[in-house]
């Protein structure tokens, strides 16, 4: 990963958690909460993972989300 794809994740990663709906699910939930739910062996990252690490495996979702697939 180059370091503008980094910045770029960041970046996508930041905006996100920057949803008024995502700060108040984190207010309500707590950060050790994950995004969704996974299945045995397939997690996901918690708020706190996301705010912390870039999760490149997630770039999609997060893409998709902002297009308003979700």
């Amino acid at each position: 990963m180059t370091d503008a794809e980094r910045d770029e994740l960041r970046s996508l990663q930041d905006r996100w958690l920057k949803l008024p709906h995502v700060r108040r699910q984190v207010e309500l939930y707590g950060e050790d909460e994950p995004l969704a739910l996974g299945y045995p062996g397939n997690p996901w990252p918690t708020f706190e993972q996301v705010r912390l690490h870039l999760h490149p495996e997630l770039k999609g979702w997060f893409e998709d989300f902002f297009r308003g697939h979700w």
